[in-house]
């Protein structure tokens, strides 16, 4: 059976796709903190996905991107290292990202 992972699973996007895919795996920041590795590992080893749609991101808005403008690049950055680490020494078959603007 093909299994789906999708992050992001309460922004925009995760809460639309929802719809087109139901039967996918959905994650949000409450089952796992996509920023750290062992949480990153554990999820590719409980869900097991052949394919990785990832639409987490560190989000807050215009004034919190003028604030903190290198916390938010620097978790976005280290979130989607860590999932494409793990998907590839898990054999995802495919991986989409969408990247947020922030």
């Amino acid at each position: 059976m093909h299994k789906i992972l999708i992050t992001g699973a309460t922004g925009l996007v995760g809460c639309y796709l929802r719809k087109i895919l139901s039967d996918a795996t959905y994650v949000s920041s409450k089952d796992y903190n996509l920023i750290e590795q062992n949480d990153v590992k554990l999820m590719f080893k409980d869900i097991q996905p052949d394919t990785v749609i990832h639409l987490a991101a560190r989000v807050g808005g215009v004034h919190h991107n003028i604030l903190e403008p290198v916390k938010y690049f620097e978790e976005n950055v280290l979130m989607n290292t860590l999932i494409i680490r793990e998907a590839f020494k898990n054999n995802v078959s495919s991986l989409i990202g969408i990247l947020s603007s922030c």
